[in-house]
């Protein structure tokens, strides 16, 4: 099972900011991302990238069109729990003492309810400790008199200081 709020993690775009709000922006995508690695680097071997997508360096859209097809084309949403908190997972034994089971605790987020508890023979722990920015503390910085910014909060030049500096 996965637990997360949608499908396409990092390559899901919004205008929000980690600093909107307390929304707890997931992703650092600018509205006119594309891809640093070229098509041909691309896709998975058991799921080629659509003869539609041409471009060298793909744009940020089709990148989660692409994984979202992949998803519903291997029937995977029905192992995806969204909008899930895990709460707890705790290792249990079992008869063979090499391979622990797992037990992971939930809550529905949107209903503010736990889920049922489940048993699972490996957990995967992804749970995004760069997803908050830093900002480290430079000696001198209260004197700048620009504004500081995170180059995570960028997202079109016209939201950000950044317009027309490039």
């Amino acid at each position: 099972m996965l637990f997360v709020a949608h499908l396409g993690g990092l390559w899901v775009y919004t205008d929000k900011m980690a600093i909107d709000d307390n929304y707890p922006a997931h992703g650092c995508l600018y509205k006119s991302l594309m891809t640093n690695t070229h098509r041909s680097c691309l896709g998975w071997p058991d799921f080629s990238l659509p003869d539609s997508i041409t471009e060298s360096f793909v744009h940020h859209t089709k990148v989660l069109k692409y994984i979202e097809a992949y998803a519903d084309h291997y029937k995977l949403k029905k192992y995806i729990h969204f909008s899930t908190l895990v709460t707890n997972v705790s290792r249990i034994d079992s008869e063979n003492p090499h391979r622990p089971r797992w037990l992971v605790e939930t809550l529905d987020v949107s209903t503010a309810r736990p889920s049922k508890s489940k048993v699972y023979d490996a957990v995967i722990v992804a749970n995004g400790h760069y997803n908050m920015p830093y900002q480290p503390d430079i000696a001198g910085m209260e004197r700048f008199e620009g504004e500081i910014e995170h180059s995570r909060n960028y997202r079109i030049p016209a939201m950000s200081g950044w317009y027309g500096m490039l």
